[in-house]
């Protein structure tokens, strides 16, 4: 059986900015290994130090994916978390277009879907003036007017 060497370039960005990269997922590292035994030459199989390194790799991926998703949604809680504390109080955000937007947040939400590959995704988003906006948007949060900057001290 004859094989043809793969070229690095192959798993390398295209130099086209329409086609897109595709990261290798642990299904598409899986299917290319059971295709690599499936043809490897019986008179030359693939040594089991190989194997291992292999398998390595695939435990390897596994646990940095589940790290990345962890850490995902790590961020996802802690915008959450800075979203409900801004409820009922004054911010400053820029739109998708560039405005600037001001108004009180009455309410946060968590917008899940996915994304090109089919992973879901979770955004976490602010309502100001009846409007939904990610929380990425996020300006400034403008001081709380109803209390003075410096109060007077009582008077005893």
């Amino acid at each position: 059986m004859t094989t043809t060497p793969v070229s690095a370039s192959l798993y390398t960005s295209p130099a086209d900015p329409n086609i897109q990269a595709k990261n290798m997922s642990t299904k598409d590292f899986m299917n290319l290994l059971i295709t690599q035994l499936q043809n490897q030459d019986p008179l030359s199989p693939t040594d089991q130090g190989s194997m291992m390194t292999q398998m390595t790799q695939i435990a390897s991926i596994q646990s940095m994916t589940q790290m990345q998703q962890g850490m995902t949604q790590l961020g996802v809680d802690q915008q959450m978390t800075l979203g409900q504390q801004l409820i009922n109080k004054n911010i400053q955000l820029q739109d998708s277009q560039g405005n600037t937007v001001t108004g009180a947040v009455g309410q946060v939400k968590l917008a899940t879907g996915t994304d090109s590959s089919g992973s879901p995704t979770s955004t976490v988003e602010l309502q100001v003036n009846g409007v939904l906006y990610p929380i990425t948007d996020l300006q400034s949060v403008l001081p709380d007017t109803t209390t003075p900057a410096n109060p007077t001290p009582p008077t005893p």
